[in-house]
């Protein structure tokens, strides 16, 4: 019998099941004699390597990255040391060994020890192939059930805008399940603006995401009636490789629920969800009548056909059934779920919508801050800045960049107009919402405003003090 849920019992899950995948991927090699043709291979792999030719420097490295998970190359008259002492650290995804000789370390793979070592190789091109499709699966599956996490990390860089700009001049809607399988850079992009929220990137591919949702739905009707009529229930896998509290934090969840807000993949084979040591395997469990949850085999449409991939529609809702320990992973059994409360699923479909035309009157109202100030005409500068930033804050929380750029465009129109007091309240409140990891370029107008603020005030060691932050910064 179908279980039903309301609204209610999902939003309870949302303190139960909650752990941080905003996560990057970054390759590191261990290796003291590493010569320049393989560092160039690497970096045409993938965007961000790190060369470490000592434990000292593998051991900084690795505790200085921060919400990315790792790939670990180890040459092998390093690898038994590198094993033991950083084999358990949470940012470790896998480790291969690079050798000339596998028979030294073969012991390593068969007593199976070491969860995370996957394999050894002895030849470069075999290791780089295996390393670019491992990088493809491990970003795909970053954004797993990353629930109602909100850490506003910017996304939008110079090298994703050029790729935007590819994606932008040849794209046709007919083709959106192809081109989101077919570059990493595209369904990471794409779902971690989901789930960060982060609005201009929403807002840049708001075309793309409805194209998607589109074409799911056309082809779960489609394929509706043939999966009823042949099948009680299908079974799909997703891998992935969570740190031990996780699994901990999991094993404490059976019978909550769980939603995502990006794209789920998933796939017919458990042999692709094992790929590259993944220690845990969701089996997902969706009976063939639900119609509130949205997915489509799309291997006919995918760039990688052989991955049998079964793609979800935003916001599916699962129930944590069992959580097993069966051959060295844990295997997680979850169920679709189908509820009622249609108008609650369908206001989270909409609310990406009503976000993106609210952030279209920000970026009006904010252009026309800018520009009234710019022709000194800093009172209706001053109205529209504020009419921005209240926009802002109705659909965003306080901890982003667009905020703090609000806000110190509005210190900055009162400080011009000699309002010293409202002008030092309002940097004070950027500096108070600025998210995690901010760049150096918005920082240093900041410590400017402040350094001017403090200098009407004629409180001269602070005025200097900020005035050198901020000239470090534009260095």
């Amino acid at each position: 019998m179908k279980r039903l849920i309301i609204k209610e019992e999902i939003d309870e899950s949302k303190n139960v099941f909650t752990f941080n995948t905003d996560e990057d991927l970054t390759i590191t090699w261990f290796d003291d004699k590493i010569d320049d043709e393989i560092k160039t291979m690497l970096e045409q792999s993938h965007d961000h390597v790190q060369i470490c030719h000592s434990f000292d420097e593998i051991i900084l490295t690795i505790d200085n990255i921060r919400n990315e998970k790792i790939i670990l190359i180890v040459a092998g008259r390093y690898s038994r040391e590198t094993l033991f002492r950083i084999h358990d650290n949470d940012r470790i995804d896998t480790i291969y060994i690079f050798c000339l000789n596998m028979s030294l370390y073969q012991d390593l793979i068969d007593e199976k020890k070491y969860s995370k070592l996957v394999v050894i190789y002895i030849e470069y091109t075999t290791l780089f192939n295996i390393l670019i499709q491992q990088i493809h699966l491990i970003l795909k599956h970053l954004s797993i059930f990353n629930l109602f996490n909100h850490t506003d990390k910017p996304i939008l860089d110079l090298e994703y805008e050029s790729k935007i700009d590819i994606f932008e001049q040849t794209y046709v809607s007919s083709d959106a399940i192809r081109w989101y399988t077919k570059d990493s850079f595209l369904y990471c992009f794409v779902n971690k603006a989901l789930r960060t929220e982060d609005i201009e990137a929403l807002f840049r591919l708001r075309y793309f995401i409805k194209d998607i949702c589109k074409n799911l739905i056309l082809l779960f009707d489609k394929n509706f009636e043939i999966y009823q009529d042949s099948l009680e229930a299908i079974i799909v896998y997703r891998g992935l490789t969570l740190p031990i509290n996780i699994i901990d934090q999991l094993k404490q969840s059976v019978g909550k629920y769980v939603s995502t807000n990006g794209f789920l993949s998933t796939t017919f084979k458990r042999d692709v969800a094992e790929m590259f040591g993944a220690n845990v395997i969701f089996e997902i469990k969706i009976e063939t009548d639900l119609k509130n949850i949205i997915y489509g085999y799309i291997a006919n449409m995918s760039y990688n056909p052989s991955e049998d991939e079964v793609l979800f529609d935003l916001d599916a809702i699962f129930q944590i059934i069992d959580i097993q320990y069966k051959d060295n992973k844990y295997i997680i059994s979850m169920i679709a779920i189908e509820y009622f409360e249609e108008l609650y699923k369908n206001n989270l479909s909409n609310n990406n919508d009503n976000v993106l035309k609210e952030y279209e009157t920000y970026i009006l109202t904010g252009n026309l801050a800018d520009a009234y100030a710019q022709n000194d005409q800093y009172d209706l500068g001053l109205k529209y800045a504020l009419i921005s930033y209240q926009i802002h804050k109705n659909f965003h929380n306080n901890y982003s960049v667009s905020i703090v750029v609000s806000l110190l465009r509005i210190s900055l129109i009162y400080l011009i107009n000699e309002e010293i007091q409202l002008a030092f309240d309002y940097i004070q409140q950027a500096f108070q919402s600025l998210p995690m990891n901010v760049n150096s370029q918005l920082l240093a107008p900041m410590y400017l405003c402040l350094s001017r603020c403090y200098l009407k005030q004629e409180t001269y060691s602070e005025a200097s003090k900020y005035c050198q932050k901020s000239l470090e910064k534009f260095n």
